[in-house]
């Protein structure tokens, strides 16, 4: 059900621009549904130009059983103040929040059980990040790098290096992607 859906998404990662053999060897190892995601964090490099505002990363993991009512959860990543040795433009480092944790342990109890069960159950497990500018947007590339670390003590492990963005819209048909790109003085905290 959902174990292989982490599979799935590194390796749609991988089209975009190679994730490293060691991040695809951990995340097969990834399980979803047993997952301590309060020991979860990532940590996102940015150019200057650009941020993630607060609530602006979301992680949904959930599932609806075969004629039944899903169950969610959907908790926005905490900006938190860890710090990593390498220099960047700009660092941010993301984790799922106490609340957050909780609301997806009751989420994974309740598709373990499905599971136990031996239902059909359709999962999802998503993250999305919705990204502001600062100010202006530079020419050339954007380049973007995401690193996640699984565990409380888990190393931290490159999932894209050196993304740039602005090929990446080319790539998804996003050809306004500097234009739309809200500034993130207009954004509201989430």
């Amino acid at each position: 059900m959902l174990r292989h859906l982490s599979g799935l998404a590194i390796l749609s990662l991988a089209a975009c621009g190679g994730v490293p053999p060691e991040t695809q060897q951990a995340f097969e190892g990834f399980d979803p549904l047993s997952a301590e995601f309060g020991d979860l964090a990532a940590l996102v490099v940015l150019p200057e130009a650009l941020d993630i505002p607060e609530g602006g990363a979301v992680i949904v993991l959930g599932g609806t059983p075969q004629g039944g009512e899903e169950v969610a959860a959907t908790v926005a990543l905490s900006r938190t103040a860890l710090e990593v040795a390498a220099a960047a433009p700009q660092r941010i480092w993301f984790a799922v929040p106490a609340e957050g944790a909780a609301q997806i342990a009751t989420v994974q109890k309740q598709l373990r059980r499905w599971q136990d069960e031996r239902r059909e159950v359709r999962g999802r497990f998503s993250v999305s990040i919705t990204g502001c500018r600062r100010g202006a947007m530079p020419g050339g590339p954007l380049l973007a790098s995401v690193y996640v670390r699984l565990g409380e003590d888990g190393a931290l492990l490159p999932v894209q290096r050196d993304l740039d963005l602005r090929q990446l819209a080319r790539m998804t048909g996003d050809s306004t992607a500097d234009r739309e790109l809200p500034h993130c003085d207009t954004l509201k905290p989430q």
